[in-house]
């Protein structure tokens, strides 16, 4: 008599992991006033290894995403799109996170509209705050290199990534949350997330940033209920980071 794991092939059973986040490098071309990149102690460093070998070592785990994001900024490199049309050319459902800050070519811009998703860091339509917090992003460049994926993805006739639009929330630019989604619908991307603000060491010389429950903890959660209200006016989705509701609800950012 055979049990019901019996009846399961072998390969099933085996475990997989659901996302592999492969950081190509820990260096970035911002210095955002909440990362860790911008502590003085920061140090960042590539990944070496050969892209065969991480396309090898990538298919034998068989994800369900392979993310190139970590601290750094993927598209920096010199040969990042070597390394994702290696990756995409072997099936592998390839994402990124991306700040968006450099203006991309047209080859950068046709190998970013092949990725499965892709992510982009945007903490408000605000340019000179935007300037201040990500210290060194414009957000006129940001803004012409994603429509300019889209057009792309239009012209071509590709289907169109998931385009995932990333805040990090501070005092500054929460009440600005709700221009954010609206921002997010005129660019045709599809969600928008509010990443909860993680405190580091204040950095000299970068303005001074707060979490929202510091401040204005009411207001905050005024503006997160007009952001969500608008999202479903506009059919955009919108998404909290775990806890940063229950931070504001108590008053306390939560760590």
């Amino acid at each position: 008599m055979t049990s019901e794991v019996d009846e399961i092939p072998p390969e099933m059973l085996r475990a997989r992991p659901r996302t592999i986040y492969v950081e190509m490098t820990s260096r970035c071309n911002l210095l955002c006033t909440y990362c860790p990149v911008s502590q003085p102690d920061y140090k960042g460093e590539d990944l070496l290894m050969e892209p065969e070998a991480l396309a090898d070592v990538l298919l034998r785990a068989q994800p369900d995403e392979v993310q190139l994001s970590g601290h750094g900024e993927t598209t920096m490199l010199r040969d990042w799109t070597r390394v994702a049309r290696l990756l995409l050319a072997r099936g592998l459902p390839v994402t990124i996170t991306s700040n968006f800050a450099k203006r991309f070519n047209d080859e950068e811009i046709d190998t970013l509209a092949r990725f499965r998703a892709v992510k982009i860091s945007v903490d408000t339509t605000d340019a000179d705050l935007q300037f201040q917090l990500r210290r060194g992003l414009k957000l006129d460049k940001l803004t012409d290199n994603l429509d300019r994926l889209v057009a792309h993805c239009e012209s071509n006739f590709i289907e169109k990534p998931f385009l995932h639009i990333s805040c990090t929330i501070t005092h500054l630019n929460m009440p600005l949350v709700p221009d954010l989604v609206r921002w997010t619908h005129a660019r045709k991307a599809h969600a928008l997330a509010l990443v909860n603000l993680v405190r580091h060491p204040d950095v000299e010389g970068a303005v001074k940033i707060l979490h929202p429950s510091e401040v204005d903890p009411q207001g905050a959660l005024r503006a997160i209920e007009d952001a969500q209200r608008i999202a479903d006016e506009l059919g955009v989705r919108f998404d909290m980071e775990p806890g940063l509701v229950d931070s504001l609800e108590v008053g306390q950012s939560w760590q």
